[in-house]
């Protein structure tokens, strides 16, 4: 059965919470439960009797809120009768209400553990808390954004004495595909069925024709939109430049107690996002208005998280009970060190330019050993790794830094390999050349791998000393280098190619990191509403799966057009070729064929002439019985006596 269930962390205004909490209990028909939250080293979650005989005196936390609870309930009963069990006074029914003390080092953590069969979780939320707030603290935001079932953040006038279920509901994104504004609506609709009356406020232009009438068939389709009855609904409609104007404009008139009573107690805004949530909270209602006499209470709701979310919150929680996940104090430094790496700048610039110099020379030359030098030096693995992190984060900021980087890094290094290919001395193909213009589905593999493998590096200070060896894994600058060697060179097959491996390098690394960094701990800041980093993930993914089909097609390409190994001559044939060469005074070395291709090695004391060159393949052909081309290597030998 599901429950609701009301956090408290001190006495003061635990009245009022409890009064509250048990009308909206009591409108939802559920089960009402309060959670005593504390911070304690050793975690634990105790029932409580509300009954104070029997027992030893409790805490002064839980002694206040056990006497709170009790005046709230039943303030005239006997002294020890049981409040626990649902009955009737009357025609008002009370809901079923115990008592629970959660202690624990990370309060947010033991209040999450709690909450299985949890309908709407009432959070009291009376200051803004900020976005380092730990402990007791952290509690309001934290579980707005982590908790998968309704949570409503309640900020109550600790001097209203007995509730009425007056309701202000807001419109203020009145949109179809919001479920906020229709969660409040629906609670709204519930409590002012409990003896109170439900007042909803649109706002238009003051230039709307019939600006009443259209006020109130916005009321109606909200009304319809949220399942709830329309019948005895109270609609404002004000006018404003928005939304929040108008709802501005209206608490400055009706907020005070008038002569014939409040004329609102509570408003109850929906929102899906923790901005819009503190902005109601705590920026539209003054907090004079909310403790004095004639004050208004605010509360925020947001509806539960839909299965997507509930499975990956159960995730989390898994991954923290099985994997090591990293502490705040890793996560900052992490943060701040890719930030600082992330951001274009000089020392960028130049470790960028140096790095794909010393790979270009590398890869004329034909030198791996060169090639992997300017893997160490190139600095584009950082911003890559904090695009993962942004991408995990949500961090609009950290993000553009990252793709910028990246850009200007691209840019930069493409224009210097294309300088370095226009002066280089000699445009020989050399195998490094043709290596990074043959990528395939390994290629993918490996940039996915060293992803996770450089993000787990960084985020454990203990194994930095692997970042370099993933550096090499994951090429960065060579692809970029060989494309602009290729261009200047006049191979744009080659070029486009390797640009093709680069970007591989590119999307996997950055899924890959993303993917360590969600398993280490890393969260989004922002969980409410549709995130840009959510719809980036999975444009990524997309590009992913489009390269890997792309690259195992070229994978099963090269591998049909790799000619077939070297093998060497027949006996015979090999004994007829010798024969030939000692009559010009050349010895053979050795003699293989490749496909169509007689590759034969001689020494000799000069070069054969050409007219030799073509006899021998004229016989080769003749012997080989099929079109042969022949490539003679020829090592000159001086003999001295």
């Amino acid at each position: 059965m599901m429950h609701t269930r009301l956090v408290i962390t001190k006495a003061e205004g635990a009245a009022s919470l409890m009064r509250w909490g048990r009308l909206i209990a009591e409108a939802q028909g559920h089960p009402f439960e309060i959670l005593i939250v504390s911070a304690h080293k050793t975690p634990s979650v105790e029932p409580v009797p509300l009954l104070h005989e029997g027992e030893a005196p409790p805490p002064d936390l839980l002694r206040a809120v056990r006497d709170a609870a009790w005046a709230c309930w039943r303030p005239d009963a006997p002294e020890g009768e049981p409040l626990e069990g649902e009955r009737s006074e009357g025609e008002q029914r009370v809901p079923e209400v115990s008592l629970r003390w959660i202690r624990h080092p990370d309060p947010v953590e033991g209040v999450l553990a709690c909450l299985e069969d949890t309908h709407t979780l009432i959070v009291p939320c009376a200051k803004a808390p900020k976005g380092h707030a730990t402990g007791l603290d952290a509690l309001p935001m934290a579980l707005f954004q982590r908790a998968t079932c309704a949570v409503m953040l309640l900020r109550t006038n600790p001097l209203d004495g007995a509730p009425s279920p007056e309701i202000l509901v807001p419109l203020l994104e009145p949109r179809g595909d919001e479920d906020g504004p229709q969660a409040a609506l629906r609670l709204g609709r519930a409590l002012a069925a409990t003896g109170g009356t439900l007042h909803v406020v649109n706002t238009l232009s003051e230039g709307v024709e019939d600006f009443e009438a259209v006020g109130r068939r916005i009321v109606e389709k909200a009304m319809a939109q949220a399942k709830a009855p329309m019948e005895g609904v109270q609609v404002v409609t004000e006018a404003g430049e928005d939304a929040w104007a108008g709802l501005a404009r209206h608490l400055d008139a009706h907020i005070w107690l008038g002569e014939d009573g409040a004329a609102h107690n509570l408003m109850l805004v929906g929102a899906e996002r923790w901005s819009t949530a503190r902005r109601a909270l705590l920026g539209v209602v003054p907090a004079s208005r909310v403790s004095s006499a004639e004050g208004l209470s605010v509360a925020v709701i947001r509806p539960r998280r839909p299965l997507g979310a509930r499975l990956r919150s159960q995730a989390d929680r898994w991954l923290a009970l099985t994997l090591p996940q990293m502490s705040r104090e890793g996560r900052i430094e992490l943060t701040t060190r890719l930030e600082t790496g992330s951001a274009w700048g000089y020392d960028f610039m130049m470790l960028i330019s140096l790095a794909t110099a010393i790979a270009a020379l590398g890869l004329i030359q034909g030198s791996g050993a060169v090639v992997i030098g300017a893997m160490l030096v190139a600095p584009l693995m950082t911003p890559l790794l904090g695009a993962g992190l942004a991408l995990v984060q949500g961090n609009v900021r950290l993000v553009r830094s990252a793709i910028r980087a990246v850009m200007l890094g691209f840019a930069t290094a493409l224009l210097l390999g294309v300088l370095i290919g226009l002066l280089a001395p000699t445009r020989a193909m050399t195998g490094e050349i043709l290596a990074r213009g043959a990528p395939n589905i390994l290629d993918l593999g490996v940039a996915f791998l060293s992803g996770i493998a450089a993000a787990f590096a960084l985020s454990r200070p203990g194994l930095l000393a692997a970042l370099p060896g993933v550096s090499i894994a994951a090429a960065l600058v060579p692809p970029i280098a060989t494309t602009g060697i290729t261009l200047a060179w006049g191979h744009p097959e080659i070029a486009w190619r390797s640009a093709l491996l680069f970007g591989t390098n590119v999307v996997a690394i950055v899924l890959g990191s993303a993917v360590a960094l969600w398993l280490g701990g890393i969260r989004p800041r922002e969980v409410g509403g549709k995130s840009w980093s959510g719809r980036a993930a999975a444009g990524l993914t997309v590009a992913m799966t489009v390269l890997a089909v792309v690259l195992t097609m070229m994978f099963f390409e090269g591998r049909t057009d790799t000619p077939t190994p070297p093998a060497h001559l027949a006996p015979e044939v090999e004994a007829v070729l010798r024969a030939d060469l000692e009559r010009y005074e050349a010895r053979l070395l050795d003699a293989r064929l490749s496909g169509e291709t007689l590759s034969v090695h001689v020494e000799a004391p000069a070069p054969l002439p050409p007219e030799v060159l073509r006899q021998l393949a004229q016989g080769a052909r003749a012997r080989q019985g099929a079109e042969v081309s022949l490539e003679v290597r020829t090592t000159l030998v001086t003999r001295i006596d």
